[in-house]
């Protein structure tokens, strides 16, 4: 129980210090910066490819309806994606979520709710790299397992977007009370 303390003190420290409106933008900024110019450069496919990410579900026979639409050099390059830009845009988008869900809360536990995304995205990540490397081989199970992931991720993404626009309410409804 002291353990515990201890750590949501340091994160709650951490949170105070670093929860700013300039750390948001900063972090909003590098969202359009991932959006606009990291993502388009590497995943180098074709426009009209879509990506298992920004699905919200797929079936095993829509994932590699997906993955024949593209050819080897783009699934070369949609792995190199999800090992590098998609190894890094969890971590912001989390923080701008924790950072924004604590500037309106200043509850530590509720802002930690994020964390859950992040994770949702790894694995789908790790199960998209697996059906690839296995392509032409058809592995439904792994399929089923990532589009769950993705189904989990978007859904949290809802919830903690939800979660942000009720304590901004929240927020605003009191000051306008107060006045």
């Amino acid at each position: 129980m002291k353990r515990r303390k201890q750590i949501t003190n340091i994160i709650t420290d951490f949170l105070n210090k670093k929860v700013t409106w300039s750390s948001i933008l900063i972090l909003l900024g590098l969202i359009i910066l991932f959006s606009l110019l990291l993502f388009p450069l590497f995943h180098t496919t074709n426009p009209n490819n879509s990506i298992l990410d920004s699905q919200f579900s797929y079936s095993s026979e829509k994932a590699y309806e997906i993955f024949e639409q593209y050819n080897d050099e783009e699934l070369k390059g949609y792995i190199i994606g999800e090992l590098t830009v998609d190894l890094v845009y969890p971590i912001v988008y989390t923080l701008l979520f924790i950072f924004l869900i604590f500037k309106l809360s200043k509850t530590v536990s509720l802002s930690l709710f994020p964390i859950l995304i992040m994770f949702s995205d790894y694995f789908e990540n790790i199960g998209i790299i697996t059906i690839i490397n296995y392509y032409p081989q058809k592995i439904p199970n792994i399929v089923a397992l990532t589009s769950l992931f993705t189904s989990i991720k978007w859904t949290l993404v809802a919830i903690s977007i939800l979660m942000i626009l009720v304590l901004l309410l929240m927020k605003l409804f009191k000051q306008n009370k107060k006045h």
